[in-house]
């Protein structure tokens, strides 16, 4: 699950990817990734991401295995029950 802290911390972390690394080139940034991914976003892609996670709503959803039990939650729920997981839905404006 995602806390508003994580997610201003996931913006901060894509504003000084864009800010410092980008320039360096998609080829020398490569290693930071854990998994082989191609192709890598471009400055503008990336941009493009944290100004979705800017203006996106977080809302949360108690899901049992894949299927959601609870509507959408505006804070939170702690904790979830055994066997639910809390689940974390970005919603754009």
């Amino acid at each position: 699950m995602l806390t508003p802290t994580e997610l201003a911390t996931l913006r901060a972390a894509l504003r000084y990817w864009s800010d410092e690394m980008g320039t360096s080139g998609l080829e020398a940034v490569r290693h930071y990734f854990d998994d082989d991914v191609q192709p890598l976003l471009s400055d503008y892609a990336i941009e493009r991401l944290r100004q979705q996670l800017i203006t996106g709503n977080l809302r949360y959803l108690i899901c049992e295995g894949q299927r959601p039990i609870s509507m959408l939650l505006l804070a939170p729920p702690s904790p979830c029950e055994p066997g639910q997981r809390c689940v974390t839905v970005i919603l754009d404006q």
